[in-house]
């Protein structure tokens, strides 16, 4: 078996960049409601701007979000759908080990 770098290397990146609660918080608002807005997501969150914005951009640049324009505001959405199969994954899995099953780890 070949070892790619450079897709070992991708692959830590993009999990590393939804490694954050809030940023999951975020890909979660987003799944249930298509699109928001950095302010919706600051009401939601009711967290400041700026850091918002830093996980938002964080995201974008992993290619994990997408944002679009319209007018003054900028609208977020999911890019890579696959990151809510990760997320769903990962909870279901960590919620049976908590729960003593950790054969549910490996399948």
């Amino acid at each position: 078996m070949t070892i790619n770098k450079t897709k070992i290397n991708q692959a830590a990146g993009f999990l590393k960049v939804i490694s954050h609660p809030t940023r999951i918080e975020i890909i979660m608002m987003l799944d249930a409601k298509g699109e928001l807005t950095v302010s919706q997501i600051c009401t939601k969150l009711g967290v400041e701007q700026s850091l918002v914005s830093h996980h938002l951009a964080s995201m974008r640049r992993k290619g994990v979000l997408e944002a679009t324009r319209d007018g003054i505001n900028i609208y977020y959405s999911i890019k890579a759908p696959v990151v809510l199969d990760i997320i769903s994954k990962a909870s279901v899995k960590l919620n049976a080990a908590s729960k003593g099953n950790f054969k549910a780890l490996r399948a």
